[in-house]
């Protein structure tokens, strides 16, 4: 797990809980309050974590749109005759894939067993795919590579299998980033959202608190009783900060599942916890 831990989100947020920790230790250790000191250390949990995420999900979408060169490549070994295997051998040496090559080269050399002189292994092919599947790691990979092991199980010509498969690719890689596209709407709203309430909640606490606060001092000359106890600035501020920060973790974790997950989510709402957090204690609202 922690070798992984640079590349896989799911390992990073185990990992990563002792960054947290420390994070939440520190802060209590220079006399942070308890809510302050737990802000900390989901930053510094949430925001690494985040960021493997992303970037893990910036690899997968690589490996996907080269996933189609991948499919068309080998197509076009299969349609001029090729075996299976030697189609994904001469792609292997022959075209570059980006975050795909090692993957195929793999697979090439999985496939290489699949073929003795008694003819093809369809159990060490189906197991040299679905490798494949799991290196490549992605729901288009799955997809896409089911189909070819199905139907080849299933005794499909070979380069019918991977001229329907172009295009079935094609569709789904499609799907995704349509897909993607429109949830960008969401995630654009939930910052929006976000940064709407913490210029609101700063105005709140530096400008209307504030005149309370000349009000009651001046309730004697003005003849308006106020009660000493109604208006406590700091109190009132803090109230508005953690309220603030309740709102921040909604919408970052509203914006972030909706562009990749709950990974994400941690990193949209670390950041705008961050935001909320520099905005106030620059505005000395805390």
């Amino acid at each position: 797990m922690t070798r992984t831990a640079l590349t896989n989100p799911a390992s990073a947020a185990v990992i990563f809980l002792v960054t947290g920790a420390l994070g939440i230790a520190f802060s209590i250790q220079f006399t942070v309050n308890v809510l302050s000191a737990l802000l900390v250390g989901y930053i510094c949990y949430a925001i690494p974590v985040g960021l493997i995420a992303v970037r893990r999900a910036r690899v997968d979408d690589a490996k996907d749109h080269e996933l189609k060169d991948f499919v068309h490549a080998i197509s076009g070994h299969v349609e001029l005759g090729q075996p299976f295997p030697d189609a994904v051998e001469e792609v292997a040496k022959d075209v570059d894939l980006g975050p795909l090559d090692s993957d195929v080269a793999d697979l090439a050399a999985n496939l290489r067993l699949t073929t003795p002189h008694a003819g093809i292994d369809t159990n060490l092919r189906t197991a040299a795919l679905d490798r494949f599947v799991t290196r490549v790691g992605t729901p288009l990979a799955e997809q896409t590579v089911g189909l070819v092991t199905g139907a080849l199980d299933a005794g499909s010509d070979t380069g019918v299998v991977f001229e329907t498969l172009q295009a079935e690719i094609g569709r789904l890689y499609h799907d995704k980033q349509t897909l993607r596209s429109g949830m960008m709407v969401y995630v654009a709203v939930g910052w929006t959202t976000a940064l709407l309430v913490v210029g609101i909640t700063v105005a709140t606490a530096t400008q209307v608190f504030a005149g309370f606060e000349r009000l009651a001092t001046m309730s004697d000359i003005s003849g308006v009783a106020v009660g000493e106890a109604a208006i406590n600035i700091t109190r009132d501020q803090f109230r508005l900060y953690v309220t603030t920060q309740a709102t921040m973790l909604a919408a970052g974790w509203f914006a972030g599942a909706a562009s990749r997950g709950r990974y994400e989510a941690l990193l949209h709402s670390g950041m705008l916890v961050s935001i909320c957090h520099v905005i106030f204690a620059g505005t000395g609202v805390i």
